[in-house]
């Protein structure tokens, strides 16, 4: 039996990201990590990579439609594709929100935007 290998840290980009080639890109990453033995890509899709809101900085519906086109991700390629459910701290409501809805869906853990320092309350 071959042992896991786990892409802990990836993101993909989806449609509303403001690149033609996002699923050229999504597609490369895959093969690229089948090549390397790949058995799981643990991954987020960080709102619309500052197309609408700033990457980092992300707004409510960018965050949600990345979070919606990683949950689709995860449906087409099943245990391939584990999802870090994105959200951005400044908008805490929100955010508490997404995570209950993305858990609800399979999201085993959260990416949390770098609007805030580590050791900010």
């Amino acid at each position: 039996m071959t042992e896991p290998l786990i892409d802990a840290h990836a993101h993909f980009l989806h449609e509303g990201c403001g690149r033609s080639d996002w699923g050229d890109v999504n597609a490369a990453r895959l093969r690229a990590g089948e090549r390397m033995g790949i058995t799981c890509h643990v991954a987020s899709i960080l709102g619309s990579f500052g197309f609408h809101s700033p990457t980092y900085f992300p707004s409510p519906d960018d965050v949600t439609a990345g979070n919606d086109a990683m949950l689709a991700l995860c449906r087409q390629h099943g245990s391939l594709v584990r999802m870090l459910v994105t959200v951005n701290p400044n908008h805490s409501t929100h955010a508490r929100g997404e995570i209950e809805r993305c858990v609800a869906k399979g999201a085993v853990g959260i990416k949390l935007a770098a609007s805030r320092r580590a050791d900010d309350p």
